[in-house]
C-alpha cells in the first residue's frame, strides 16, 4: 500500500491530478478533484470538504475509493454544482465540467 495522501502524493498511487475546483472559504476546503491513473488512463473523481483540521482526501485509501467516470458523470456534475454553499452555476464550475466532458470524449 502506498504511503501518503492521494491528493498530496498522487504519484504514490500511479495517479495525477487532471483538474480541481475548490470553493472553500478561509481555513476550509470544499473540493472536487479529477484524477487520472497513469498506467491505464482511467479517470476518476472525488469530493471532500472540511475545516482546516482534517487533510483533504485523508479518508481515501487509493484510486479505488474514487468514483469512476463516465459512469457517474451525472453525480459528478451535481457535486460540482453544489460546491460552494449555493447551487449557483458559476463560470468556473461550467468550465470545470466542460474540461472533464472533453477528456471523456478524447
Amino acid at each position: 500500500m502506498p504511503y501518503g495522501n492521494i491528493y498530496y502524493n498522487p504519484e504514490d498511487y500511479d495517479c495525477e491530478i487532471v483538474d480541481e475546483l475548490d470553493y472553500g472559504l478561509s481555513y476550509e476546503f470544499d473540493k472536487v478533484v479529477v484524477f487520472r491513473r497513469k498506467t491505464t488512463d482511467e479517470l476518476a473523481w472525488g469530493s471532500d470538504s472540511g475545516c482546516s483540521c482534517p487533510t483533504p482526501f485523508d479518508r481515501f485509501n487509493g484510486f479505488e475509493d474514487l468514483d469512476k467516470l463516465p459512469e457517474t458523470l451525472a453525480d459528478f456534475e451535481l457535486a460540482v454544482r453544489r460546491l460552494g454553499y449555493r447551487e449557483e452555476v458559476s463560470a468556473d464550475k461550467l468550465e470545470f465540467i466542460q474540461k472533464v466532458k472533453k477528456l471523456l470524449k478524447a
